[in-house]
C-alpha cells in the first residue's frame, strides 16, 4: 500500500455508496460501549483492481450524554494533608463520581472530600474548613483553609495549623488527575502546590495567616522524618490556579475512527498515519444532540483495500480514549467514493541527472570530454586540408572489401 500516491477522478469506476449506520444495529459491542462496536455487512463491498476508496463523513447525530469527569480518565487527584508543620503527612487519592460538573459543583465536591479527609486522618484527627471560590472573570479557582480546633487543641487554646498539598508532580495517579479542570497541569509540573494556615497561639484569632505556593514532595534522605522532606516556597495569601480552569479539558472534540487502512490522515499523537476519519466539533451543551453535517470542507480519506465486509467504529477524544455515551446510541452516514489509483513514481536521483554524472566525477568528465572535442575538431580540419587524420577511420572501400571477404568465405571462385 505504500506505493499508492494518488488517484484519478477522470477514470471510470463503480458508483459511490453511502453507508447509514446506527449503533443500535451493531453486530458486536466492545467493552459494553455503544461508541465502540463492529458491524458486519450482509453483502461484501468489492473494490476492483487498481481502485481505491475515498471515505468521508456525510452526517453524524451524537447525543451529548458523556461526562466532563470520566471514570478512569480524569476522576482522581493525589492529595496530602497534615498540620502546618507537615511532619506526618497523610496521602490519599481523592476520586470524583463521574458526572457533568460545573465550576461550582466541582468546587463543592472537592471541598467536601478534603474536609472528610482531614476528619479521617489516621491517629490524629484534624478538622478543617476548606474554601474554594471560582472567579467568573478570570475563570480561575482560589483555595484557602481554616483550622477547626478539635480535642486537645481546644483545651490548650491553640491549633497546629493545616496544610493541603496537591501532589501534581509525583502523584501515582497523575495520568488520571482532574488537574486541568482545576487549572493545573500534572503533565508539565515539576513541583506540587499547597495552601495552608499557620498555627495560632490565640484562640480568638484562629483563622489567619493564610499561605500558599509550590513545594517538592521528594523525600530528603538525610532527614527523612522531618520537615526537610518537603521544601516549601511559600507566599502570603491564597492559592490561585495557574491556568484557566478547563472544565471540558478531557473532551474538546469527538473523533470518528474506523479499522479501515487510511492512507491520507496523520495526527500529532502518533506522529504518523492515523485511523481518524473525521473530527466532530461539540456544538451544543450537555443533554443536547451534536449534529455534524460538513458542507464547506469535507476531507476524503484514501483507503486501499480489496473488500469491505466488516466495519469497526469508535468515537474517541483527542487522546484516543473511548468516549462513553452512558448507554445512548448515535448514528452516522459514511460515503464510499471509488477512484482509480495511480502508482508512485520514484523521483530521479539528482546526482545521476547532472550533465556529467556524479558530482565526484564532474571534473574528470569535463577534462575527458574537452580532449575528445579537441581531437574531433582537429580531425575535421585535417580532413578538409587533405592531411592524415590522427585517428583515421577505415575507408568505405576497405569496409566494402572486408565485407565482401567475409561474405565470400567458403565459396569457390568459378
Amino acid at each position: 500500500m505504500g506505493d499508492i500516491t494518488g488517484y484519478h477522478h477522470s477514470h471510470s469506476t463503480q458508483s459511490s455508496k453511502v453507508l447509514f449506520i446506527d449503533s443500535k444495529d451493531a453486530t458486536q459491542r466492545h467493552q459494553g460501549e455503544t461508541t465502540h462496536f463492529t458491524y458486519v455487512f450482509r453483502d461484501t463491498i468489492i473494490v476492483q483492481k487498481n481502485e481505491g476508496v475515498l471515505l468521508s463523513l456525510l452526517q453524524a447525530s451524537i447525543p451529548y450524554s458523556f461526562y466532563n469527569v470520566r471514570e478512569g480518565v480524569n476522576d482522581t487527584i493525589d492529595v496530602m494533608i497534615d498540620d502546618a508543620l507537615g511532619t506526618s503527612l497523610y496521602e490519599k487519592a481523592i476520586v470524583f463520581p463521574p458526572g457533568n460538573y460545573t465550576a461550582i459543583s466541582m468546587a463543592n465536591q472537592f471541598k467536601a472530600q478534603l474536609e472528610q479527609m482531614f476528619r479521617e486522618k489516621p491517629g490524629d484527627r484534624l478538622d478543617a474548613t476548606v474554601t474554594i471560590d471560582y472567579d467568573r472573570d478570570t475563570q480561575k479557582f482560589k483555595f484557602s483553609i481554616d483550622a477547626v480546633p478539635f480535642g486537645s487543641e481546644i483545651s490548650q487554646g491553640y491549633h497546629r495549623g493545616r496544610v493541603v498539598i496537591l501532589n501534581l508532580s509525583h502523584g501515582v495517579n497523575k495520568n488520571t488527575h482532574f488537574d486541568v479542570e482545576l487549572g493545573f497541569d500534572s503533565d508539565t509540573a515539576s513541583r506540587s502546590v499547597f495552601f495552608r494556615v499557620s498555627n495560632q497561639i490565640s484562640a480568638n484569632n484562629l483563622n489567619t495567616n493564610q499561605g500558599a505556593g509550590s513545594c517538592s514532595v521528594v523525600p530528603n534522605a538525610d532527614n527523612i522524618n522531618s520537615v526537610g522532606n518537603f521544601i516549601y516556597t511559600p507566599n502570603v495569601g491564597f492559592l490561585v490556579s495557574a491556568n484557566i480552569a478547563d472544565l471540558n479539558g478531557s473532551v474538546h472534540a469527538l473523533y470518528l475512527r474506523t479499522n479501515l487502512p487510511v492512507l491520507s490522515t496523520m495526527d500529532s499523537l502518533t506522529g504518523g498515519q492515523s485511523n481518524i476519519v473525521a473530527k466532530i466539533p461539540i456544538n451544543t451543551g450537555p443533554g443536547g444532540i451534536i449534529f455534524h453535517e460538513p458542507r464547506d470542507a469535507i476531507h476524503k480519506s484514501l483507503i486501499h483495500t480489496r473488500a469491505i465486509k466488516a466495519l469497526e467504529i469508535r468515537i474517541t477524544d483527542d487522546r484516543n480514549r473511548i468516549v462513553s455515551l452512558n448507554g445512548l446510541h448515535f448514528s452516522i452516514a459514511l460515503q464510499l467514493e471509488f477512484v482509480n489509483t495511480r502508482r508512485n513514481i520514484q523521483p530521479l536521483d539528482p546526482r545521476q541527472t547532472l550533465p556529467y554524472g556524479y558530482r565526484g566525477d564532474t571534473r574528470n568528465n569535463i577534462v575527458h570530454n574537452n580532449i575528445n572535442d579537441a581531437i574531433a575538431a582537429r580531425n575535421n580540419k585535417d580532413h578538409r586540408s587533405g592531411k592524415t587524420r590522427l585517428h583515421p577511420k577505415p575507408s568505405s572501400k576497405a569496409s566494402r572489401k572486408n565485407g565482401r571477404g567475409k561474405a565470400n568465405v567458403g565459396k569457390t571462385k568459378k
